[in-house]
């Protein structure tokens, strides 16, 4: 269960630097959306129960910067960022059409792809 934690570690992070970004860069009504490829850390985010105390200090401060429905899940297909961590030579990744990959996000935000998470509780997290 380390990886989840640390996609969820992430995403916290990822929340407090909105809270500095808009300050610095003059945009105080900037609305942001978060992506994650995680569908762990997003399942946490999105559904409010009882975890461990790691996992409810995150998704609480996560909550407490913006709403979970603004979290978003981004397929790992699509998500060129996670190259280097599947393994690729230098090569590989000067060959990935890095401005192309995210075309998808010029869309309208009701055209983007939404995944449904489901998942069964067999137990405490």
């Amino acid at each position: 269960m380390l990886r989840p934690r640390l996609e969820l570690l992430a995403c916290s992070t990822g929340t407090r630097l909105t809270l500095s970004v808009p300050v610095v860069l003059d945009l105080p009504h900037l609305k942001a959306t978060f992506w994650t490829y995680s569908m762990v850390a997003l399942w946490w985010i999105k559904n409010r129960r009882e975890w461990s105390i790691f996992n409810s200090n995150r998704v609480r401060e996560i909550n407490e910067v913006d709403s979970h429905e603004n979290w978003r899940h981004v397929p790992g297909i699509s998500n060129l960022a996670d190259a280097l961590s599947r393994g690729c030579t230098p090569q590989h990744l000067l060959d990935l059409k890095w401005l192309e990959a995210f075309i998808w996000l010029r869309k309208d935000t009701g055209d983007w792809t939404m995944t449904k998470i489901g998942c069964e509780v067999r137990g405490k997290f």
